[in-house]
């Protein structure tokens, strides 16, 4: 893998007193709470054959008006162990809209730069096409993980089994940053980020292990986000919730950075607008959809959503938010390229559920 190093520090330099936020109603930040399974996830013993809804608690509008519904169980064991894939953490499309790449970590669960993981790249129209996704047939992923597991893969498991590509294991980070620049066609991630130096590398999509590495410092004192995305002009995005309030940034306000990565140059800036609620208590994603030009921030059972264009102007009328029932964790959000599909990554069990709008 060939590393990149930038010389400098790549924030561009702010004043705090010039940042401001638009303000969003406070019941839509959703508070801490302890994880739910999916409702016929132990009843059905993993083996789910048709779809789970999370129902809208709430929401602010058009952009905002959708529930989210299960279409794809993610499959847990391995060949050789049970239950491995157990911890994903994000997920994004192949720019064709083909594949599916879910990154996962080991179950240490410790949140680490040095945490270890792996990518699988699902064949999603193959898999559609077998008919994985349909309502009273949604087992049949998991199904055929348990019987390769015990050496019993039928016709129909070995057919499904090829549609799946399972990465080896390599130095993930916390892995909740997959996201695909449509630009360029390339898919990066954080790898590190819990010091002054940062890391984001770029991950081969056919053998599913980085290829470059770029390090770089943003600032003494501050690191990389944890999340990332990329709109369809090549812009680089993480969101950030504030900790250490400033006078202009409360505690639990949303800070957005919009910047570049490449193996050329890194760059970022913050919009020197936020929001003054953060869709949630822990970040957990971001994701952008072309089709409507909008940047997503997520939270545990609730999104946001804000348009590109108007970064760093938005009027209140311009943040979307919507919170769920369920109590889910929300791992991650992925939105097709070629046509306007949104779906999040969801654990307990690993599940990617499709936004429907009403």
């Amino acid at each position: 893998m060939t590393a990149y190093n930038a010389t400098a520090n790549v924030l561009n330099a702010y004043k705090s007193k010039d940042f401001s936020t638009v303000t969003v109603p406070s019941e839509y930040a959703v508070p801490k709470y302890s994880y739910d399974y999916s409702p016929t996830y132990h009843a059905e013993k993993t083996l789910q054959p048709k779809s789970d809804t999370l129902a809208t608690v709430r929401q602010t509008g058009a952009d905002s008006n959708y529930q989210l519904q299960s279409t794809l169980y993610l499959p847990l064991d391995s060949a050789t162990k049970k239950g491995i894939n157990s911890n994903p953490q994000s997920a994004v499309f192949s720019k064709d809209d083909r594949y599916l790449y879910v990154m996962y970590v080991d179950q240490t669960g410790n949140r680490t730069d040095s945490q270890n993981g792996w990518v699988i790249r699902y064949d999603w129209q193959k898999l559609t096409s077998l008919g994985v996704r349909k309502n009273g047939q949604m087992q049949l992923v998991r199904k055929a993980a348990v019987d390769q597991y015990h050496n019993k893969a039928t016709k129909t498991d070995k057919a499904i089994l090829k549609c799946i590509k399972v990465g080896p294991t390599f130095n993930t980070g916390h892995a909740q940053s997959l996201a695909l620049n449509p630009k360029t066609n390339e898919l990066w991630f954080v790898k590190g980020r819990s010091t002054d130096k940062s890391t984001v590398e770029r991950l081969n999509p056919n053998t599913l292990t980085p290829d470059a590495a770029v390090n770089f410092t943003l600032k003494p004192g501050m690191h990389m986000g944890s999340v990332l995305a990329f709109d369809n002009d090549g812009n680089a995005y993480y969101w950030t919730q504030t900790v250490t309030p400033w006078a202009t940034a409360p505690v639990d306000s949303a800070k957005i950075y919009k910047g570049e990565i490449s193996t050329g140059r890194v760059r970022f800036s913050l919009v020197m607008q936020g929001l003054s609620k953060a869709p949630g208590s822990v970040v957990q994603s971001m994701g952008y959809n072309g089709a409507n030009n909008r940047l997503y921030l997520v939270s545990n059972g609730s999104i946001f959503s804000v348009p590109v264009d108007k970064l760093g102007h938005l009027d209140a009328s311009d943040v979307s938010a919507t919170n769920f029932t369920g109590n889910r964790e929300f791992e991650g959000v992925a939105f097709m390229h070629q046509q306007n599909a949104g779906f999040v990554l969801a654990n307990r069990g690993p599940s990617i559920l499709q936004m429907i709008y009403k």
